[in-house]
């Protein structure tokens, strides 16, 4: 009984750590796109005016 339960809180723990994986790239990919985005902007700018 005891080898089941280890088994199955390792389960609960991995979908809990992909549950967070899928959370944190569908928030934060966004954000990091975004900033990627303005940086290169900004590089653009600052070799027009240099």
């Amino acid at each position: 009984m005891e080898h089941g339960k280890v088994i199955w809180g390792k389960q609960v723990m991995v979908d809990c750590f992909g549950i967070i994986k899928v959370l944190f790239w569908v928030l934060f990919a966004p954000i990091w796109i975004c900033l990627v985005l303005l940086q290169r902007r900004s590089w653009q700018l600052l070799k027009q005016y240099n």
